[in-house]
């Protein structure tokens, strides 16, 4: 018998059972998309100087995939062109492409406190620095609501770890 794709693959539009055991999918607009965190050293939030080796293996595990194009954090702010070039410049050298950094470290905006008119050039900079370069998406998050009270870490089955959460 031939081997199953698992559950998620019977539940794609237009598959039937038959299909899913047929053989492989071929990537389309319904095609389920795989995200990774890696060390990829020209990264905009790690250290210069990181191990090219271990980023050129990293980047190799995300091909290997199928992936080609990268989110993340975009690092401190403001962002400079010439930082995200050379972090463009190193995942491209690596078969990747930068799609998308998420612009973060703006809390005297999103709380209106005294700097909120600093951290907004900041980010104002950063939108641009992104545009001249052609990155082609900023993330960003203005929530004020950051609800921690109540939240915490617990441990389940075979030490996998999950959020818990309890009133008062």
């Amino acid at each position: 018998m031939p081997a199953t794709y698992g559950v998620s693959a019977l539940s794609w539009p237009g598959t039937s059972s038959a299909t899913a055991r047929s053989g492989p999918r071929f990537e389309g607009k319904d095609t389920p998309k795989i995200c990774l965190e890696a060390a990829l050293g020209g990264s905009p939030g790690n250290a210069a100087g990181s191990n090219d080796e271990a980023a050129a293996a990293a980047a190799r595990r995300i091909g290997q995939l199928g992936v080609s194009h990268v989110i993340s954090g975009g690092g401190p702010i403001p962002w400079e062109e010439s930082r995200l070039q050379d972090t463009m410049g190193h995942l491209k050298s690596n078969g990747l492409v930068l799609a998308n950094l998420m612009i973060a470290g703006f809390p005297n905006a999103i709380y209106n406190r005294p700097g909120r008119d600093r951290d907004i050039d900041n980010v104002i900079q950063s939108i641009r620095a992104a545009g001249n370069v052609g990155l082609p998406v900023i993330e960003y998050n203005w929530y004020a609501h950051r609800a921690m009270e109540g939240y915490f870490e617990q441990t389940g089955r075979a030490g996998a770890g999950w959020t818990g959460f309890a009133y008062g």
